[in-house]
Protein backbone atom coordinates (compact mmCIF):
# COMPACT_ATOMS: atom_id res chain seq x y z
CA UNK A 1 0.00 0.00 0.00
CA UNK A 2 1.06 3.54 -0.69
CA UNK A 3 -0.14 6.85 0.71
CA UNK A 4 -0.34 9.67 -1.83
CA UNK A 5 -0.70 13.19 -0.48
CA UNK A 6 -1.42 16.03 -2.88
CA UNK A 7 -0.98 19.57 -1.63
CA UNK A 8 -2.97 22.23 -3.43
CA UNK A 9 -3.50 25.96 -3.33
CA UNK A 10 -5.18 27.44 -0.24
CA UNK A 11 -3.44 24.81 1.96
CA UNK A 12 -5.75 21.99 0.83
CA UNK A 13 -4.41 18.44 1.21
CA UNK A 14 -5.82 15.36 -0.46
CA UNK A 15 -4.73 11.99 0.92
CA UNK A 16 -5.40 8.51 -0.43
CA UNK A 17 -4.14 5.02 0.33
CA UNK A 18 -3.71 3.06 -2.89
CA UNK A 19 -2.34 -0.28 -4.04
CA UNK A 20 0.40 -0.61 -6.66
CA UNK A 21 -2.18 -0.44 -9.49
CA UNK A 22 -3.63 2.79 -8.10
CA UNK A 23 -0.14 4.23 -7.72
CA UNK A 24 0.70 3.36 -11.32
CA UNK A 25 -2.52 4.98 -12.60
CA UNK A 26 -1.85 8.12 -10.54
CA UNK A 27 1.71 8.41 -11.86
CA UNK A 28 0.48 7.96 -15.45
CA UNK A 29 -2.18 10.69 -14.94
CA UNK A 30 0.36 12.98 -13.30
CA UNK A 31 2.89 12.54 -16.12
CA UNK A 32 0.33 13.05 -18.93
CA UNK A 33 0.38 16.84 -19.18
CA UNK A 34 -2.68 17.17 -21.45
CA UNK A 35 -5.04 16.29 -18.58
CA UNK A 36 -6.62 19.33 -16.93
CA UNK A 37 -7.58 17.21 -13.92
CA UNK A 38 -5.77 14.48 -12.06
CA UNK A 39 -7.85 11.70 -10.50
CA UNK A 40 -6.80 10.31 -7.14
CA UNK A 41 -8.78 7.23 -6.11
CA UNK A 42 -8.64 5.97 -2.54
CA UNK A 43 -8.82 2.16 -2.31
CA UNK A 44 -10.13 2.08 1.25
CA UNK A 45 -13.11 4.40 0.81
CA UNK A 46 -13.72 4.27 -2.97
CA UNK A 47 -13.57 8.07 -3.06
CA UNK A 48 -12.19 9.77 -6.14
CA UNK A 49 -10.71 13.24 -5.93
CA UNK A 50 -10.68 15.27 -9.18
CA UNK A 51 -7.96 17.87 -8.69
CA UNK A 52 -7.08 20.60 -11.17
CA UNK A 53 -3.50 20.21 -12.27
CA UNK A 54 -2.82 23.97 -12.00
CA UNK A 55 -3.89 23.91 -8.32
CA UNK A 56 -1.34 21.27 -7.29
CA UNK A 57 1.64 22.65 -5.39
CA UNK A 58 3.22 19.39 -4.23
CA UNK A 59 2.94 15.60 -4.24
CA UNK A 60 4.39 13.07 -1.81
CA UNK A 61 4.24 9.29 -2.01
CA UNK A 62 5.06 7.02 0.92
CA UNK A 63 5.20 3.22 1.08
CA UNK A 64 3.04 2.28 4.07
CA UNK A 65 3.34 -1.50 3.66
CA UNK A 66 0.62 -4.09 3.37
CA UNK A 67 -2.71 -3.59 5.05
CA UNK A 68 -3.12 -6.00 7.96
CA UNK A 69 -6.10 -8.32 7.79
Amino acid sequence: MYRIIIEAKNNLRYSADVDSGGLSKFIDDHNYENNEFIDLQCNRTDWIYHIRRVDITGVSIKNIGEESQ
